[in-house]
């Protein structure tokens, strides 16, 4: 499978490569806002979640809800999210996400950030966990960090 192939790649380049074109304190600032969205999606504080995006943002990965189908694209507005949100992360009462690396690149008051994370969803007795990647694009505009977009593949 292409995924299993290129994911250790992908990591090794993390890894290697922690940041391009960009100071510390722009990785600091770059983080702390990555971070934050880490925390409030956790804590499905969908006010402060919807403030980390620029209107227009969106959420994008493949998805079946039939694993014996082949996934589909789907993208969904941060609204649209958030509207369903109870039937996913709000749905169970154990949801977090944490990022566990990051790959930036800078330029200028535009960025991309690669985050690994690991996620927890579900209750104490059937606990499901995975970790993934989050590519999020994020534009500065009047010296604060939004997500434009978000496109996520959990392992």
């Amino acid at each position: 499978m292409i995924r299993t192939r290129v994911l250790p790649i992908v990591l090794l380049f993390v890894a290697l490569t922690p940041l391009v074109g960009c100071s510390t304190g722009e990785k600091r600032e770059l983080l702390t806002e990555i971070d934050a969205y880490y925390s409030d999606l956790s804590d499905c504080d969908w006010d402060a979640f919807r403030d980390h995006f620029w209107p227009g943002a969106t959420i994008t990965t493949t998805w079946s809800e039939d694993p014996n189908d082949p996934p589909s694209v789907q993208t969904v507005t941060v609204d649209e999210f958030i509207e369903h949100a109870n039937e996913g992360p709000g749905s169970q009462p154990i949801f977090e996400e944490h990022r566990t690396g990051s790959f930036i690149i800078l330029e200028k008051d535009l960025a991309q950030v690669w985050a690994t994370y690991d996620a927890k969803f579900g209750t104490e007795d059937n606990l499901n966990e995975w970790s993934g990647i989050d590519a999020f694009t994020l534009l500065r505009h009047n010296d604060r960090w939004r997500i434009t977009g978000i496109a996520f593949q959990p392992e």
